[in-house]
C-alpha cells in the first residue's frame, strides 16, 4: 500500500513500509539506524488494539506494528519479518506456506 521516507518517534529519518490485506488487515514495518543498545531479541508489546514487535539487525532497528490482527496471525508474520532480517535471505518456501495457512485459518482484521 505504501513505501517510503518517514520519521521515526525520535524524528530520524525511517523507512516505511505499510501493507493492506484484502481482509482489512494492515501492517506498518518501520526501519531506521538504531539507537544502539537495541538486541536481535524481538520484544512483543501490545496497547490496546495496537500489537507491535521491535528488534535490532545489522544496526538498524525494526519494529512492526498491526492493529485489530489476531494475535496468532501477528506474531507468525513479525517473527517471519524478524529472521528474514537477521539472516539477510529471502522467506523460504515452508515460511511463505506458513503465512499462507494462517491467513487461510485467522479471523478478518477488526482494524
Amino acid at each position: 500500500a505504501y513505501i517510503g521516507e518517514g520519521r521515526a518517534p525520535e524524528g530520524k529519518p525511517a523507512l516505511i513500509a505499510g501493507y493492506r490485506g484484502t481482509r482489512g488487515c494492515r501492517v506498518t514495518l518501520l526501519v531506521d539506524r538504531s539507537p544502539g543498545g537495541l538486541l536481535e531479541k524481538a520484544i512483543y508489546f501490545e496497547v490496546d488494539r495496537l500489537i507491535a514487535m521491535v528488534w535490532g539487525a545489522g544496526g538498524l532497528r525494526h519494529a512492526i506494528i498491526a492493529e485489530g490482527m489476531a494475535n496468532d496471525r501477528f506474531r507468525l508474520i513479525a517473527e517471519t519479518v524478524h529472521r528474514a532480517s537477521l539472516e539477510r535471505l529471502p522467506i523460504e518456501e515452508a515460511g511463505r506456506m506458513a503465512l499462507a495457512y494462517s491467513r487461510a485459518s485467522s479471523p478478518p482484521c477488526a482494524a
